[in-house]
């Protein structure tokens, strides 16, 4: 049973060690994302049409990006904090018109608190190279070998 006990924390010291933690709070990461917006002139707009949501990934729980049709990307700033939002697996949109994404008007929120809205205050159009600079933000470097 000794042995049993040693090898699961042995598993679990493991396991704490392959993930690397971020190098950023999460007030630093949402800065970092503000000053990346305003250092690469990105300018929001106010929705997105033809919106169908295929990808998503959060990033805080103030921001996260989408991926839409016809693979563009988004940048998503949320009025405030998400509550689980850096955690949930899947998220609900709330959309006012089933076709458009509209900043101030439509909302998402997370499966653990479906009637809890987090309202959208800013959407970026970004390039696919952009979101790979702004999901890497915060993250520790990988090591090339």
């Amino acid at each position: 049973m000794k042995k049993l006990l040693a090898l699961s924390a042995v598993g679990l010291l493991l396991a704490g060690c392959a993930t690397q933690p971020d190098t950023l709070s999460r007030v630093e990461k949402n800065q970092a994302y503000e000053t990346y917006v305003t250092e690469h002139n990105i300018a929001s707009v106010k929705r997105v049409n033809n919106f169908r949501m295929n990808n998503w990934q959060s990033l805080t729980d103030s921001y996260f990006t989408v991926k839409g049709p016809f693979k563009k990307h988004y940048l998503i700033a949320l009025k405030g904090r998400c509550s689980d939002l850096d955690y949930a697996q899947t998220l609900i949109t709330h959309q006012t018109t089933s076709s458009q994404l509209s900043k101030n008007f439509d909302a998402v929120s997370v499966p653990t608190y479906p009637h809890f809205k987090c309202y959208i205050k800013e959407i970026y159009p970004i390039s696919k190279e952009q979101h790979k600079e702004i999901a890497a933000i915060g993250k520790p470097p990988k090591n090339e070998e």
